[in-house]
């Protein structure tokens, strides 16, 4: 078992921190790895979700709030310009408007037509390695059946 309280390990914590930190300020992986000395962007990227990932669950929901709220003050910010028909505006709302039904797992799941999907992979397959399409239908429909 690890030592999670040793010197090395609070430090990496700390840096961790330190990195989460300037994402929230609105830094980018390149700047954060210059900033913190690591290696390069990736390397800040997995410490931003090392530090993400130690969050307990009602701070994860007050991250999301705040992000919330940003989104909001930056919406309410362009408003003025979008209801001017500017279009830079109108974009830029879209844009957060977006990013903030993501956020909040806003949007409806997207619906597939899994029938016709398999019909048409089922014929490609069929015809390519000459195989029975009705055979293959049966059986992904099976395979869908068993999985529900």
């Amino acid at each position: 078992m690890t030592d999670r309280t040793g010197p090395r390990q609070l430090a990496a914590r700390e840096k961790e921190r330190q990195a989460l930190e300037l994402r929230k300020a609105g830094a980018s992986y390149e700047q954060i790895a210059h900033q913190l000395k690591y290696a390069n962007q990736g390397g800040a990227y997995k410490a931003v979700k090392r530090a993400l990932d130690n969050i307990p669950a009602p701070a994860v929901a007050e991250l999301r709030r705040i992000q919330g709220e940003r989104i909001e003050t930056l919406i309410l910010a362009l408003w003025p310009e979008a209801s001017k028909g500017r279009w830079l505006a109108i974009d830029r709302v879209i844009r957060l408007m977006e990013r903030e039904a993501a956020l909040f797992g806003l949007d409806a799941p997207v619906q597939v037509d899994l029938t016709n999907r398999i019909r048409t992979e089922a014929d490609r397959l069929a015809e390519r390695y000459g195989l029975n399409a009705q055979a293959l239908i049966a059986e992904a429909e099976r395979f869908l059946r068993e999985d529900a």
